[in-house]
């Protein structure tokens, strides 16, 4: 019996490889629970790694993850706080969300970290899950899986899910309006929206003010305003059936004071507003100020590896703007972003619910350009050039960020799979004039995309040392105290990263107070950074004291910007007469 031709021949291994990826390539990936299932573990390499590794995130992860750790420890789920401070920035819906994961998956165990960034990764897998949906429905099912590939592998969101923060899961709540309120814009005048839909907007929008306040209602308040003075009419807002929905989204907002009790509601409202709120409209606050156009300049980033791609997607939507879905998206888009760059304080996660109708009109982009007619060719050329060179020196500047950092892990100072991700996504915008087929592209870029962040978070940032002093600190602090119940203070280093690793009770203090934690408190610890050493050595031996070094932490402290040294001290032992 002769052999099958393509085995026989001196090429047929190679050519039944090709022919099983060619048989992969081409498999309809858009049917039944395909997209999902694909977007899932496309999730699952590119949000999941470094969530358990990577050391708690200075500084509003960790004040997130110190608050929450204090309710757990506490059994207080009605307060906000950092150590004996009232933390009046986010409201606590977030915290709770975290401190079920703490004291359900977790066994109530606090300092594993992986429990409080949990509910972030799974915000925007349900994010992601309900885009391509929404995607799926409104425009074609290959739409639907780009756009759910997109909004996982965007910077923005990819940093946002590696965080215990209430962002992502605002964006959830953001993507849950976005889709229920594009259902209703489009639907036919007697169609009725399915329940769920209904009223998984009302619950969204009642949880996105328990997650993170009024912005919210901006979110969704903006689009419906726009759209209203563009076509004159607002009657498709009645599928979303106010009268019954809105009871349901104050249902959601009363938990808050059901648990904490009206008067720190009221409490926690007017100092949230006075001191995080108004400050933020007017200034800009916590060196983020910044001028208006920051957040398109830093969509380069934030955006990326998509970015090159935004300029020829809006223009071509903006052309296409009389088509339904597509008038949604620019109106949910535009006036929220105008609106964050107007507002002085700016940080690069504020443009996160726009990002999910972004991720809808650049995957509907990437699924009708097929040939190199559209959508790049029909905008200035200097523009396409722009956007083309900011991604490709946008990869360089990575690589030499990886390149100049020590990262001593499993593969070496400069990840390999990083190294070969950058390469290929340098490439992209390329092949995307070059290939006619411009999903092929797509499906490179977030195919290289995910090597990237898994490589990135799972080892380069976890194992670069000088990234990691508060880590160190606490290793360096538990070799000193081998029972773990040291008594620890910090001198001139107060990031609150360093208390929840550290332990609640972890004093915050002056050179001065330093000398006297050592003084009066046989066995204490002090760490204080090498620029208040000198004062709180003469303090201490202006006492009759002397300090012992037990060891000595170099880094960069990213909140502040700058290198740090930390001696941890103990005070020496007087000897035995």
């Amino acid at each position: 019996m002769s052999e099958p031709a393509d085995l026989a021949s001196p090429n047929g291994g190679n050519g039944a490889r090709r022919s099983a990826l060619s048989t992969f390539a081409n498999f309809d990936w858009t049917t039944g629970a395909r997209p999902y299932a694909l977007l899932t573990l496309l999730c699952f390499f590119a949000l999941l790694p470094g969530i358990a590794r990577l050391a708690p995130v200075d500084r509003d992860e960790a004040r997130f993850m110190q608050a929450t750790k204090q309710m757990v420890e506490s059994g207080d789920y009605g307060r906000i706080l950092f150590q004996d401070l009232p933390r009046d920035k986010k409201p606590p819906g977030a915290h709770w969300l975290q401190a079920g994961v703490v004291n359900t998956l977790a066994g109530g165990d606090t300092g594993i970290v992986a429990a409080y960034r949990l509910p972030s990764v799974v915000a925007v897998w349900l994010a992601v899950m309900l885009i391509a949906g929404t995607g799926r429905r409104a425009l074609a099912p290959g739409v639907g899986l780009a756009a759910g590939a997109i909004l996982a592998t965007m910077t923005a969101v990819v940093v946002e899910t590696h965080l215990a923060k209430a962002d992502a899961p605002l964006l959830l709540c953001a993507t849950i309006c976005f889709a229920a309120l594009l259902a209703a814009y489009t639907a036919m005048p007697a169609q009725r929206l399915p329940p769920s839909l209904v009223g998984g907007f009302w619950l969204a929008l009642g949880a996105g003010v328990l997650v993170k306040g009024p912005i919210i209602l901006a979110v969704v308040a903006l689009p419906i305003a726009a759209l209203a003075a563009a076509d004159r009419r607002v009657g498709w807002l009645a599928a979303l059936k106010p009268a019954v929905g809105a009871p349901l989204a104050l249902a959601v907002l009363a938990i808050w004071p059901l648990v904490s009790g009206w008067d720190e509601v009221l409490r926690f409202s007017g100092a949230a507003a006075a001191q995080d709120l108004w400050p933020k409209l007017v200034a800009g606050i916590e060196d983020h100020g910044a001028p208006p156009g920051t957040h398109a300049v830093a969509a380069l980033v934030t955006l990326w590896p998509w970015a090159f791609l935004v300029p020829a997607t809006l223009f071509s939507a903006w052309r296409a703007r009389g088509e339904p879905v597509v008038r949604f998206c620019l109106a949910w888009i535009g006036p929220f972003w105008l609106l964050l760059e107007i507002v002085p304080t700016k940080l690069p996660h504020y443009p996160l619910p726009v990002l999910p109708a972004l991720a809808l009109l650049i995957g509907a982009a990437v699924c009708k350009a097929r040939t190199r007619a559209a959508p790049a060719e029909k905008l200035p050329r200097a523009v396409s050039s722009i956007a083309v060179a900011a991604h490709i020196a946008l990869c360089g500047v990575f690589l030499v960020t990886l390149a100049l950092i020590d990262t001593p892990g499993a593969f070496g100072t400069i990840p390999i799979l990083s190294i070969l991700a950058l390469a290929v996504l340098a490439a992209m915008p390329l092949a995307a004039v070059s290939d006619a087929n411009l999903t092929r592209m797509a499906t490179r870029t977030a195919f290289a995309a995910t090597v990237f962040y898994a490589a990135t978070f799972r080892h380069a940032l976890p194992e670069t040392p000088s990234l990691n002093v508060s880590a160190r600190l606490a290793a360096a602090v538990r070799a000193a105290s081998p029972d773990g119940d040291a008594d620890i203070a910090l001198v001139g280093y107060h990031e609150p990263s360093a208390v929840f690793l550290l332990g609640t009770p972890t004093q915050l203090t002056d050179a001065a107070g330093g000398a006297a934690v050592l003084a009066d408190r046989p066995g204490a610890l002090v760490a204080v950074t090498a620029e208040d050493l000198p004062v709180l050595a003469r303090t201490l031996s202006a006492r009759g004291g002397k300090i012992e070094r037990i060891a000595e932490i170099s880094g960069y402290n990213y909140g502040r910007g700058e290198a740090v040294t930390l001696i941890l001290l103990r005070r020496k032992s007087s000897p035995m007469p």
